[in-house]
């Protein structure tokens, strides 16, 4: 375990060394590596006579490359985004405390909420002499069990985003205040975060808790043969676009202190002055952030082997 926690903290330190001198250059090859993965999937089809699955990669490619020259002129900005957000948390760093701790946090919930689940429905359980046991578990009450799990998860991921947000921001705008380590910055950011902003978080992630509610009822539903893939389908949407949504509003939270309605209205400025610009950005990025992840945990296997 010492060995895989300090291996990993090695590579980490590496990989984000490296992605801070060569963020444009990463950037670009998540574009590419795509493209070129779809024309060799293509090229192999092609040859093993897979005519539907040659069809299939081609779409890909052209998809790809139509993508690539859409946003290629935008990679110089991720590239500074990228670099900015690596250079900020590594004069904080610090602030990843927080994500382990809150972590820890939220399986010590999981055990609690489980053990309560296991309890009520063992209290609600009832067998006969032959050992035929039926539950008489009000589904309400399932639900409610469910949003309470939902919830929860939202607002500790939220407030760790709202912190995050804070640190990034003081580091941005006073630096003095967010050059170190354990700098001030980071309990300030988690102070406001769970006092006076913390009615924002919980709002917010209610909206998000309520919509994974509908969605794993919906699943439920259609698995047991009953209508539910329009619903399911609709939670969806109402899922990506509030978590995309709450990502830009919990920012402003954590920038600035607003309400989560003041925040709602400033994202709401902001896509109608920049439009798409801010998420395709944020999606060049993300590409970068799931390939680094990939690679320190492999690195990571690779050296506790």
């Amino acid at each position: 375990f010492a060995i895989s926690g300090a291996g990993s903290l090695l590579v980490s330190a590496a990989v984000l060394a490296f992605m801070t001198k060569f963020a444009k250059f990463l950037l670009q090859i998540s574009v590419l590596f795509s493209i070129f993965a779809s024309l060799a999937v293509m090229v192999m089809c092609s040859f093993q006579g897979y005519d539907s699955g040659a069809l299939m990669a081609f779409v890909v490619f052209a998809v790809g490359v139509c993508y690539a020259f859409a946003v290629w002129n935008r990679i110089p900005w991720a590239a500074s985004n990228l670099t900015t957000a690596i250079t900020a948390i590594q004069a904080n760093l610090g602030v990843v405390l927080v994500p382990h701790v809150l972590s820890l946090l939220s399986c010590g919930y999981v055990i609690l909420w489980s053990l309560a689940h296991f309890g009520v429905c063992t209290h609600s359980t009832s067998c006969d002499e032959n050992g035929t046991c039926e539950s008489h578990l009000n589904g309400g009450i399932i639900a409610l069990f469910l949003l309470a799990l939902f919830w929860t998860q939202q607002v500790i991921k939220n407030v760790i985003h709202v912190t995050v947000s804070g640190v990034v921001g003081t580091w941005w705008f006073a630096p003095e205040d967010a050059s170190s380590f354990c700098s001030p910055s980071i309990l300030d950011s988690f102070c406001r975060c769970t006092t006076i902003s913390f009615g924002s978080v919980c709002l917010g992630s209610l909206l998000v808790a309520l919509v994974s509610l509908v969605r794993s009822l919906a699943q439920d539903a259609r698995a047991r043969g009953e209508p539910g893939s329009l619903l399911l389908c609709i939670a969806d949407c109402l899922g990506l676009m509030l978590e995309k949504f709450n990502k830009y509003a919990f920012v402003y939270v954590g920038l600035y202190g607003y309400n989560f309605v003041e925040s709602g209205d400033k994202v709401m400025r902001l896509f109608y002055a920049r439009g798409w610009s801010l998420i395709v950005n944020d999606a060049l990025v993300q590409r970068v952030l799931v390939w680094t992840s990939l690679v320190i945990g492999g690195l990571t296997g690779a050296i506790t082997m």
